[in-house]
């Protein structure tokens, strides 16, 4: 039985004991059993071959000038209207290109955070001249002797020691892309089996395979280098020779083919491929026309296929190009299907609240073993928590239960192992395999939390996965973790005004963003503030003093991730944002209050008027009093926000579902005592109970009615999270 639960809310798991084990036959892949290969490569290895036959990833190949490393890419983009779901560079040989090393790996990192993975080759200069070179016979071209090469492959001689320094020149930059997480589909030695360069042609075990042994033990193995995959890649000359250059089994993660002498790869081709992968991922590394959709159903093993640079346009249609990006089977950067996803929960370390035995222990749901399992003892109110090991951005979680499965459960997610934030909850949970679908989280410990056991036993599960993408490490460029098309803000300053509307004025501060040069339209988010700041003097909404609302949106740091306008209005003390009272309310017998009327006005008015506002990007957010606007402002005009943070305050439950397709963050402390946190469980509640598949919520164990807006503005993931979404 398989089960989709799409995204989100609350979701707890217990530890139940265990029924009578079943048998199981099922096996998850095994990671490649190579000590060298870091969780990331071999997890994006398995990846690649658990999605070969089904999808195949579009490449395009950027090679002259490494200062413009995506011209190629941008060409297809513009042609077809889809980003590549992989980007290809070459550290190159010539003076210019090799000063613009940093820019390729700089782009090489945006790449993997934007979402496509990343392939890298190097024409390399022979250790026989210095560096740079030429594409000529003194160069690339060169031809060396047999006795240069004898003396290459012998450890301690001139030439050896040269190759491993030339080496040495392109180690920070690898070095670089694995601090960050990024793994590398390596392509070392181009057309190996053909003799156009200095390195290839030479069969034999002495030969051009000796080399690439030579390389791949000094940079994975002597440099530690465990985020490269190394990709043994020929050229379609030969083909019944290429054994000749195989350089052995724990040599190779994935095979290539460089379509250079033909259109297209023949039927040949392919099955000697095939043949030598022994289950290995292959590929169409190099291709000078794009595959046809016809190819690629009758090759259907091919992972991935790259267009060489200037190929994408000299050899290619636009209507070739748009037919191939636009087939169902086909993966690029921009399509909701890119489910390149890593299982961050393998190997990683678990505990849980209680275990049946010592044989069924909790790292066992993290094995990638199906026949091993965890079991509860036998109650209910168990859990189960996975440390990622640091902050990662999930988008599913799996879960394979026992027989012995919980009724009610949650799934839950923390970023410190203290506050828990539930993503998804199940009342109703019948065993089986779960598979549950998240908005982008972000997660270091992830927690199953058993409310109810559906047998006498405790809660077992064979494996629990938890998928995403792997970001870059903390630190390292926020920025470019975002959306591309997002404006860096270089500073911006507040201005008060006020609106009449039917008499009644409402006065507002609204903050100006100064940006960098950008034709993208700037988000508009709006802050109501609770009953400590109500008041007509238009200063006390802007919670001076303090990292909370309007202060929090207009933080310099988080302005230079996305510029934004942002609105801070105040409303009277009599008068509130919405009902006339803290508790919930019946949104159909409750009029609107002259304040949220005005509000609105307000806000279309700022819409129509403000230069380069996104009328897609308009976010709400609200505290104690301002959270009841939010709640209301969203049940009323949903389809005009982009996202809302409703923070501890109430709404109208019987009207939640209206907001089922709306990207919701909800934040309230369990021991508020001054506006009950089942006012938002009711409303995230009914949200899910309609279907809703955008909704968190953050329940704060600790403090009273103000650690709801202090946990939400206490680090940027809200605002990382808010502007993540378009109406």
């Amino acid at each position: 039985m398989k089960k989709t639960a799409l995204l989100l809310l609350p979701v707890l798991l217990g530890a139940c004991g265990s029924l009578n084990p079943q048998t199981h036959t099922e096996r998850s892949s095994q990671v490649i059993p190579q000590d060298l290969i870091s969780d990331t490569t071999s997890q994006l290895l398995e990846t690649l071959k658990t999605t070969r036959g089904v999808k195949v990833l579009s490449g395009q190949h950027n090679r002259e000038p490494n200062s413009d490393p995506t011209r190629w890419t941008r060409y297809v983009q513009s042609t077809t209207g889809k980003t590549p779901a992989v980007w290809g560079g070459d550290f190159l040989f010539s003076s210019s290109d090799i000063a613009a090393r940093p820019t390729l790996i700089a782009e090489a990192k945006r790449q993997w955070q934007a979402g496509s993975l990343v392939t890298l080759t190097w024409n390399v200069c022979p250790p026989t001249v210095t560096e740079p070179c030429n594409w000529d016979s003194n160069g690339i071209l060169a031809d060396l002797t047999d006795a240069q090469w004898s003396q290459l492959i012998t450890p301690g001689t001139g030439l050896y020691n040269a190759w491993l320094a030339r080496l040495d020149r392109i180690v920070p930059s690898l070095q670089d892309l694995k601090n960050n997480n990024v793994p590398v589909l390596w392509r070392f030695g181009r057309d190996l089996n053909d003799g156009w360069s200095w390195w290839g042609g030479r069969p034999g075990a002495n030969g051009s395979r000796k080399l690439y042994q030579i390389t791949r033990d000094y940079l994975t193995g002597t440099k530690g280098l465990s985020n490269l995959i190394w990709v043994w890649n020929v050229k379609d000359v030969n083909m019944g020779t290429v054994s000749d250059y195989w350089p052995g089994e724990g040599y190779v993660d994935a095979l290539g083919l460089n379509v250079w002498s033909k259109a297209a790869p023949s039927s040949t081709d392919y099955s000697t491929l095939v043949s030598l992968s022994g289950g290995r991922p292959i590929a169409l590394t190099e291709v000078t026309q794009v595959p046809s959709p016809a190819l690629l159903a009758a090759q259907p093993r091919w992972s991935w296929f790259m267009v060489w640079a200037e190929s994408a346009q000299n050899s290619n249609t636009t209507a070739a190009l748009n037919t191939t990006y636009s087939d169902a089977k086909v993966v690029s950067q921009d399509r909701t299907d890119l489910n390149i996803n890593l299982n961050l929960a393998l190997n990683r370390p678990v505990t849980a609240s209680s275990q049946e035995s010592t044989q069924n222990a909790p790292a066992n749901v993290t094995d990638g073993d199906l026949n091993t399992r965890w079991s509860s003892s036998y109650a209910d109110n168990q859990s189960l928590t996975i440390d990622l090991g640091q902050t990662r951005t999930i988008n599913r979680v799996e879960l394979k239960w026992e027989a012995a499965y919980a009724s009610q459960y949650q799934v839950q997610v923390s970023l410190d192992k203290t506050t828990f934030t539930t993503v998804h909850s199940n009342y109703a949970a019948d065993g089986g395999t779960d598979q549950i679908y998240l908005a982008p989280t972000q997660a270091r410990y992830v927690r199953l939390y058993s409310i109810k056991r559906a047998t006498s036993y405790g809660s077992s599960l064979w494996e629990m996965g938890v998928y995403g993408r792997i970001q870059p490490v903390a630190g390292s460029n926020a920025i470019s973790r975002l959306a591309a098309a997002t404006t860096v803000g270089t500073g911006g300053s507040w201005a008060k005004n006020s609106i009449t509307v039917n008499n009644f004025n409402l006065p507002y501060q609204l903050y100006t963003p100064t940006t960098q040069p950008s034709s993208n339209q700037l988000p508009l988010i709006i802050h109501l503030h609770g009953s400590g700041e109500a008041g007509t003097d238009n200063v006390l909404q802007m919670m001076a003093g303090t990292h909370n609302g309007p202060q929090y949106f207009t933080d310099p740091n988080y302005q230079k991730v996305q510029a934004a306008y942002v609105l801070a209005p105040q409303t009277p003390v009599a008068i509130r944002w919405a009902s006339t009272g803290i508790p919930e309310y019946n949104l159909d017998t409750t009029p609107e209050t002259v304040s949220m009327t005005a509000l609105q006005k307000l806000i279309e008015n700022l819409v129509a008027t403000l230069p380069n506002v996104d009328p897609d990007r308009v976010y709400f957010a609200g505290l104690s009093r301002g959270g009841q606007g939010v709640w209301w402002a969203a049940m009323t005009r949903a389809n005009q926000w982009g996202a809302i943070l409703p923070i501890a305050g109430s709404g109208s439950p019987n009207h939640a579902s209206r907001l089922k397709d709306l990207a919701v963050w909800a934040f309230h402390a369990t021991n508020d005592n001054t506006t009950s946190v089942q006012y938002t469980r009711n409303m995230v509640n009914g949200i899910l109970a309609a279907g809703g598949n955008k909704v968190k919520f953050t329940e704060v164990p600790t403090g009273d009615h103000q650690a709801g807006w202090e946990t939400a503005y206490g680090t940027m993931d809200a605002f990382n999270w808010l502007i993540r979404y378009r109406r």
